[in-house]
């Protein structure tokens, strides 16, 4: 695979052009993550008490990937992970359910009935003497924290029709579900990330949901409750970077811990993220610069996510892989790593001229 560069100057490459994955994702690998004992502490708390773990701290310090961590540490566990939004409704965590397309499907077999014509039977249509030509399962789809309740339920009930519905691949056959004696839950691990950019109503409306898990699905002919079984209850791990402060109801629900980096923190991160790095000039002098760049005052300091970036990005400047010092590099060429705003890039290619 050739090295992907962009020179900008009117020449088409011809060469055949894909990623390489391998380094990126060692980087990435959960099997790599370390948490100071501290943290390892308040994971442990959350997870004996049973209450979600909230982590704030600077972006890019490691807060998501303590979730897949965690995850990777108990079995192999799922991670459902919701990406939270500034217009992200309570509702959004549960379930998503498409109520344009419905009210399309809907208003469409009506107008095909009074031409004549029979609706679609491809699962779609519901029985003659049903109200509703159109069934709304199809148009329901579970979100993170949702699809962790509904596998964490063993009311036999509840997951017979969800499954038959929902997910007919996987369902239970209609005779059989006389003789099914349990059903067996799955605990999984839920990531909310920044969690902070929601509306403020966001956490509050969550509050029951977090205590009893449990939600409710009112768009369908007969409202579906469903709720996880104490045993299998999904592991809660949310992440904030202190964007506004969160209600104290919702804060009182939360163990709650706050993720530092100190100088040390990047050093060994690098080295075991990037283990070609260990030990070299390289990494030497790309932390001091790195250190001197988070003390210089900017509106967004880099973080660990930016250090490892800007690290890979001058691995791909240097012709020797690691072995040189940073002086040896074109490093104005891969500052843009760093700088989040147009002053912050500004200001660090200022440090690096003085250097």
């Amino acid at each position: 695979m050739t090295d992907l560069v962009y020179e900008g100057q009117g020449t088409q490459r011809t060469e055949s052009i894909s990623w390489s994955r391998s380094a990126r994702e060692k980087e990435e690998d959960p099997r790599d993550y370390r948490a100071h004992p501290d943290l390892a502490a308040a994971a442990t708390v959350a997870l004996t008490l049973r209450q979600p773990l909230l982590l704030t701290g600077e972006p890019g310090c490691g807060k998501t990937q303590l979730a897949y961590s965690l995850a990777w540490e108990l079995n192999g566990l799922p991670v459902h992970e919701f990406r939270t939004r500034s217009t992200s409704t309570a509702r959004d965590l549960f379930y998503h359910f498409n109520t344009l397309a419905f009210f399309n499907a809907v208003q469409i077999a009506r107008d095909l009935a009074a031409m004549g014509i029979e609706p679609p039977k491809a699962g779609s249509a519901a029985p003659a003497k049903s109200r509703q030509p159109i069934n709304p399962w199809g148009f329901l789809e579970f979100c993170a924290l949702g699809r962790a309740i509904f596998d964490a339920c063993t009311d036999r009930q509840t997951v017979w029709q969800v499954s038959r519905r929902m997910f007919p691949l996987e369902a239970v056959a209609d005779e059989t579900l006389n003789e099914m004696d349990e059903v067996e839950g799955k605990p999984s691990v839920v990531l909310i990330d920044e969690i902070d950019k929601a509306p403020r109503d966001f956490p509050n409306d969550l509050l029951r949901a977090l205590d009893d898990m449990s939600f409710d699905v009112l768009e369908l002919n007969k409202p579906l409750r469903v709720k996880a079984d104490p045993a299998f209850r999904p592991i809660v791990v949310m992440t904030s970077n202190g964007e506004k402060n969160l209600p104290p109801a919702f804060l009182r629900r939360c163990v709650y811990y706050h993720v530092r980096t100190p100088d040390d923190h990047f050093a060994e991160v690098a080295a075991r993220r990037i283990s070609e790095l260990k030990g070299t000039t390289l990494l030497d002098d790309a932390l001091k610069f790195f250190l001197k760049v988070r003390a210089a005052g900017l509106e967004k300091k880099p973080a660990t996510a930016e250090l490892l970036s800007w690290l890979r990005a001058l691995r791909h400047a240097s012709p020797n892989g690691y072995d040189c010092g940073l002086s040896d590099l074109p490093v104005k060429a891969t500052l843009a790593t760093l700088s989040k705003s147009s002053e912050d890039q500004e200001r660090i290619r200022r440090l690096w001229d003085g250097v």
